[in-house]
């Protein structure tokens, strides 16, 4: 079978955000990403959601339109790129601890305890400044930050993120 990537895509997504259910939300994105004929993996924990699914442009519109019109989902960024369905061999939503494996306790350390959200304007006028207290920490891991970085970053040569507590340590 042949596969128009032009009418498919993969969405890349995922959202801090306290989910006091999230075994209602688990349910309710694999009813979502079925009814949809979305494949890929969800991870949803109490801290917020992970996602990447694909499938054809109509079915991924419809997902972004569902989940940015949800009140704990309304601010996903939601990142492209081309693919689809068939580019995972089927449809995974579960329950986690954590979506992004940090190696801190999710206790530890809660989507509450953020920072303040800057838009992509407000980091430019930032690092346009480049006032003399301003301290930039890129945390992507070694492999990463040798493909690029921002101008005089600190980069901590880790390997994973999830090694990036001791590193702050």
């Amino acid at each position: 079978m042949v596969v128009d990537m032009n009418n498919e895509k993969i969405l890349l997504f995922y959202k801090y955000v306290s989910i006091k259910y999230p075994k209602q939300i688990v349910k309710w994105q694999q009813e979502l990403c079925k009814e949809l004929g979305l494949t890929g993996r969800i991870l949803i924990a109490h801290e917020g959601v992970n996602g990447t699914v694909g499938g054809p442009l109509e079915a991924t519109e419809k997902y972004k339109e569902i989940m940015l019109a949800h009140e704990l989902f309304g601010q996903v960024d939601f990142k492209e790129s081309p693919g689809g369905a068939q580019d995972f061999p089927r449809l995974q939503v579960v329950m986690r601890d954590t979506i992004v494996n940090l190696g801190v306790a999710p206790d530890d350390l809660t989507p509450a305890q953020g920072g303040t959200h800057l838009t992509p304007d407000q980091v430019h006028e930032l690092l346009s400044k480049k006032s003399d207290d301003l301290v930039v920490l890129d945390t992507r891991n070694k492999v990463e930050s040798d493909v690029g970085k921002f101008v005089d970053a600190i980069t901590p040569d880790i390997k994973t993120f999830r090694d990036f507590p001791q590193y702050i340590d």
